[in-house]
Parts: C-alpha cells; sequence; structure tokens
C-alpha cells in the first residue's frame, strides 16, 4: 500500500525517510493570486520528492479516493475537525503506532530542550 502525506513539515520529512516504496504528498498552499492550490509531490524508495501536480483548491474540495487507500500520515498542523478530514480518517497511520510498528524497543523519548549558559 503506498504512503500519502498531509503536509510536507519536518515530522511527515522524517517518517518519510523511513517508509519505503511509493510515497505522495500533498501539500495546500496559495499561488500567486492568493487562490488556494494543492500540490502534489511523488517519491519512491529513498528519492526526494518531486512535485508532479498541482491541482486547483483545498484539502476539502479535493478528490481523496484518486490517493485512497492509502496509509496516511497526517501532520500535527492540520486540524482534525475539518471536512475532509472524515474521508481519510480510517487509513491514517498515527505516528506513534507506526515507531512501534517498526523500531522495537528503540524508543527515544524528548521531553524539552535543555538551554546551556
Amino acid at each position: 500500500m503506498q504512503s500519502l502525506f498531509l503536509g510536507l513539515g519536518k515530522v511527515n520529512r522524517s517518517l518519510a525517510e523511513h517508509i519505503s516504496g511509493e510515497k505522495i504528498a500533498v501539500v495546500e498552499e496559495k499561488d500567486s493570486s492568493e487562490q488556494p492550490v494543492v500540490r502534489v509531490f511523488k517519491s519512491s524508495g529513498s528519492e526526494p520528492f518531486v512535485e508532479t501536480q498541482s491541482i486547483p483548491g483545498d484539502f476539502d474540495s479535493l478528490k481523496w479516493e484518486t490517493f485512497l487507500p492509502a496509509e496516511v500520515f497526517v501532520s500535527p498542523g492540520i486540524d482534525p475537525r475539518r471536512v475532509f478530514f472524515k474521508q481519510v480518517s480510517t487509513f491514517e497511520v498515527r505516528e506513534l503506532d507506526f515507531f512501534c510498528r517498526h523500531f522495537h524497543y528503540n524508543f527515544m523519548l524528548q521531553l524539552g530542550k535543555k538551554f546551556g549558559a
């Protein structure tokens, strides 16, 4: 099953490095005329993401059936109360569940930052 990343921030980019196979990322942005657009990126294996498509609209108006089924990784900045979220929520993979399945006994806990003088 392909992996679908909603957003390409630090969390999803880090996760993508540990996933093999076909990966698709979708990112909401504004175009030059301030209209919403969804940019689609693809990657395979360890290759970097390359933009393949630009679709007018936002996540709420996107036809999600073209990307599903997939393991969906949702960026922490995306509000789960949005309209589109119901369409992808059954495919969502939580980060902690992913790490527990794939990195047995390799846990790292970061509680905060230590600031030196």
